[in-house]
């Protein structure tokens, strides 16, 4: 009774639902333990941030470089027709260097300016610079 119910509800119109159907369960028994072992390692994760609070300031300081390295390309490769991946991918990495440099050099500290706004303005002057040279 219950094995029909997650049928329905999780393998139906997915991949999963192929694999089941075609009988072939060691792909599933893989896809099934990578959903598994995804839950442990977050358990850990999570468990590790509650103990190790300063591991949370990590992880908001990467999040804010990984969104400020983002926001240039996204918004300049949907509205900018001069855009390219290769300028957008060189944006992304040059823009996570400056980010770390500005926070771990110490300059935050002594402009007062968050490490967040230059490396924003760095972000859309390099994909600027990059995408019109089209040398990239």
């Amino acid at each position: 009774m219950v094995l029909p119910a997650i049928n329905r509800i999780f393998f139906k119109r997915s991949f999963l639902w192929a694999v089941h159907l075609s009988g072939n369960f060691e792909v599933l028994a893989i896809i099934l333990g990578m959903f598994f072992l995804t839950l442990i390692i977050g358990g850990v994760a999570m468990v590790w941030a509650i103990v190790f609070p300063r591991l949370i300031e990590l992880l908001e300081w990467t999040a804010a470089i990984y969104c400020v390295s983002l926001t240039a390309p996204l918004i300049l490769g949907i509205y900018w027709s001069k855009a390219t991946g290769k300028g957008a991918v060189a944006t992304m990495v040059l823009t996570g260097i400056i980010a770390s440099a500005w926070r771990v050099s110490g300059i935050e500290s002594v402009t007062g300016v968050h490490f967040l706004i230059p490396a924003l303005v760095f972000s859309f002057l390099t994909m600027f610079v990059l995408c019109s040279s089209r040398r990239v």
